[in-house]
This record gives structure tokens, C-alpha cells and sequence, in this order.
């Protein structure tokens, strides 16, 4: 993906629940309208919460988050793309099983998350963390991503 519709893909995810117009604040503490889907990753459950049709984009929140923190964010991007907001392993409705967790573990997780959903190219969208899982994920098994947008991560990217 070109660097500036790369740009402006991630000022829309950034923007996407917000609008200038209204006089309400956006709910930074709302749920996700879609319906939980689990599946199983390594043998553990993982959750997951997919909307829209198109290209997909696979939303990373941060580690200490879950995949509600893109409340705002998912069904503005779903009107355009096949999305899926993760939570990761240890975080939010997927288990949490006694592991080392680390950028490997998380990294091996979404690969094999997008092999087992059969799809082939994803551009993963990560907050802080979730940005630099984005890179891990890029550095490490390049076929599935077709491009990463991030945020919150600038003492990774130096």
C-alpha cells in the first residue's frame, strides 16, 4: 500500500468515531455492537469481533486494553473492509493461560489467527503495543500483512 493512502488510512482509523459536528464526546469506555466470536489458536480460546466485507484489517489494541477499546473505531471501518478487533492472549475474553507472554507469543498468535481464518493478506492496525505487535508481525511472517498502520508507537519505530 502506498505510503500516503497509508497515511490517510490511519488518520481515518483514528478519526473514524469522531465527528466535528457533534457535541458529544466519543464513548472511550464503549462496548463493541458485534457479536463475540472465539476460535481456537495453539489450543486456546481466543476472542475476536468481526464486521464488513472487502479487504481485511485486523485492529491490535494495546496490552493492557481489549478489542472494545475500538468501540468507536469498527463499524465506521466495516462500511468499507472486512475488520476483525482481536483480543489477544491474556487479554480481554480470550484466555489466559499460564504462559510466557511475550512479542513472540502474540506474534505467532496472530499469524497463525490469520492462517486459521484463511486470510491471506491483512493490514493490522495497532495502538502502542498493538502497533508494535503490527511490525513484529510484518518483520516476522511477511505474507499476511499487507501493510501496518500504528499509533502510540514512536520509541519502537526508532
Amino acid at each position: 500500500m502506498p505510503r500516503k493512502a497509508m497515511l490517510a488510512f490511519c488518520c481515518l482509523c483514528l478519526a473514524a468515531g469522531l465527528d466535528p459536528a457533534a457535541e458529544q464526546r466519543p464513548d472511550l469506555l464503549g462496548k463493541l455492537k458485534v457479536a463475540k466470536r472465539t476460535i481456537q489458536v495453539f489450543g486456546q480460546q481466543i476472542a475476536y469481533y468481526e464486521a464488513g466485507r472487502g479487504k481485511t484489517v485486523l485492529l491490535l489494541p494495546n496490552l493492557t486494553w481489549d478489542s472494545h477499546a475500538w468501540s468507536e473505531n469498527l463499524p465506521a471501518i466495516a462500511t468499507t473492509h472486512h475488520v476483525i478487533a482481536l483480543d489477544l492472549p491474556g487479554t480481554g475474553e480470550s484466555a489466559k493461560p499460564l504462559i510466557e507472554y511475550k512479542m513472540d507469543t502474540w506474534t505467532d498468535f496472530i499469524a497463525e489467527f490469520l492462517r486459521l481464518k484463511r486470510i491471506p493478506k491483512a493490514t493490522i492496525v495497532g495502538a502502542v503495543m498493538g502497533g508494535a505487535l503490527a511490525v513484529s508481525v510484518r518483520t516476522r511472517s511477511p505474507r499476511p500483512v499487507r501493510g501496518a498502520g500504528l499509533r502510540g508507537v514512536e520509541q519502537w519505530a526508532r
